[in-house]
């Protein structure tokens, strides 16, 4: 395995004639296992999400929201989210495989956000505290800004390059 720091060259110190170095975004290089136990949070968080709580364990909670939202849209409560889990899933496969770490990682804050605002908005007031939902994404929103910023962070095993 090679655990080498990940670092683009694109991300360097720059310096222009007037200013000291200044750094772009994630100029510090992060080794790629930190950033790949990063992915690896954010996969089992989608994998938790969708194939345990919508497709498995199906959790009336989780209904409560998904259903008034779905008939919004005239679709059925249960298999709308039983469909949700099954696209949270392929999220977090998608995630843990670090294929293109930054793209997917700007696609799961965008799915994040219009989540967390249609359950808000359209969930029947299952959501009582929205604020605390908020909130309580920003750990979530946090690592996914670390790999849309200082992916892609793919762990290659030694023959791979």
């Amino acid at each position: 395995m090679d655990w080498r720091v990940v670092a683009p060259p694109s991300l360097d110190y720059t310096a222009d004639q007037d200013s000291a170095a200044t750094l772009s975004p994630c100029a510090l290089p992060i080794p790629a296992r930190v950033l790949l136990f990063v992915r690896i949070a954010l996969a089992a968080l989608w994998t938790f999400e969708g194939l345990w709580l919508k497709v498995i364990v199906r959790d009336p909670h989780e209904l409560r929201i998904v259903e008034p939202a779905a008939k919004q849209f005239g679709l059925p409560g249960a298999s709308t989210m039983v469909a949700i889990g099954i696209l949270e899933t392929a999220l977090a496969a998608l995630v843990v495989s670090g294929f293109r770490a930054r793209q997917v990682a700007w696609v799961q804050g965008v799915i994040l956000l219009s989540m967390n605002l249609l359950g808000i908005m359209l969930g029947g007031g299952e959501i009582r505290d929205p604020i605390s939902l908020l909130v309580h994404n920003l750990p979530t929103f946090a690592c996914i800004a670390v790999i849309a910023t200082c992916g892609p962070g793919r762990w290659r095993g030694k023959g791979n390059g």
